[in-house]
């Protein structure tokens, strides 16, 4: 199902981060410290919007689609003008890189770092104030994931947990033992009560949400760490990206592998970090520097 990507090149270092723009393109984020913004069409050269002086681990555009929250590998949250192409704002609670970034309400973001904590911050008239610092675990946070009802956040921990918080006061209300030596990714069906996690052990799980996240079905997807999971606009599909080099696509309604990608099919020569889907392509970037554009049919 997976017809021969699309590449986009120019960082100069492993691409961690994907991040949708409100209209056609997408960002990415990498360890040479820049967001490059790719226009839609693959004939297009991505340009630089921002220099984060470290390692970008994690993106969010925000809804007013010029302002754009980058996670650094050494922790610090960056406010940048995607118009202005500028810095407007650099906050620093945690000890440890930003894995993840998610908008939690109108003016409130969550982030997820490798010290174990959460940070909520509160973003106002270009302003970051840390409203709370939440320590969860003694290992890194890697993934958050909103319920799509916007009533629960899903935490993927180091120490192969995974944490489901209550979003109005952050109160913890099930510990998952979800994934040996480490849960690392995580995304909620759209569609049904169920939460998918992956983690360093190669394995997807499903866990039922009205049934105290008992564990539902889990399998072997990869033969290293998953570090995405992400379902396809019409819910019928979702995609995995792993270590071992691998996308590979699933049947949403059974589970079963349609397609793999690796590098016989001209895929990633290195672990594979991020996954975005764009209409009926799916978007993957990894260690080799490279943004792959896969047509799925």
């Amino acid at each position: 199902m997976f017809a021969p990507p699309i590449a986009r090149t120019g960082h100069r270092s492993a691409i961690y981060a994907l991040a949708p723009l409100t209209g056609p393109g997408f960002l990415s984020g990498s360890g040479d410290g820049q967001v490059v913004e790719w226009p839609a069409d693959p004939a297009s050269a991505g340009h630089v919007i921002a220099e984060a002086g470290q390692s970008v681990f994690s993106l969010l555009l925000l809804p007013d689609g010029r302002r754009v929250l980058i996670g650094t590998g050494q922790g610090d949250l960056v406010l940048i003008d995607r118009s202005e192409r500028k810095v407007v704002a650099r906050m620093t609670m945690h000890r440890a890189g930003i894995f993840s970034i998610v908008r939690l309400r109108d003016t409130h973001i969550l982030t997820a770092g490798g010290d174990g904590t959460l940070g909520l911050w509160q973003l106002a008239n270009d302003q970051l104030q840390l409203v709370r610092a939440i320590p969860l675990t003694g290992s890194k946070l890697r993934a958050l994931a909103l319920a799509p009802q916007g009533d629960l956040m899903a935490v993927a921990c180091g120490d192969g947990t995974v944490r489901v918080l209550e979003t109005d006061l952050l109160n913890e209300l099930h510990t998952i033992q979800a994934h040996d030596k480490g849960s690392t990714a995580l995304t909620w069906h759209p569609g049904k009560p169920v939460l998918l996690s992956g983690g360093k052990d190669g394995h997807v799980r499903a866990w039922h949400q009205h049934e105290g996240f008992r564990s539902v079905h889990a399998w072997p997807a990869h033969q290293g760490t998953i570090y995405a999971i992400a379902f396809a606009p019409d819910r019928d599909l979702f995609a995995t990206a792993s270590r071992d080099r691998q996308v590979k696509l699933w049947d949403a309604r059974t589970t079963e592998a349609l397609a793999r990608a690796d590098r016989t099919a001209g895929g990633h020569m290195h672990s594979v970090n991020a996954l975005l889907w764009r209409g009926g392509t799916l978007l993957s970037a990894g260690d080799d520097k490279r943004v792959l554009a896969w047509p799925v049919g």
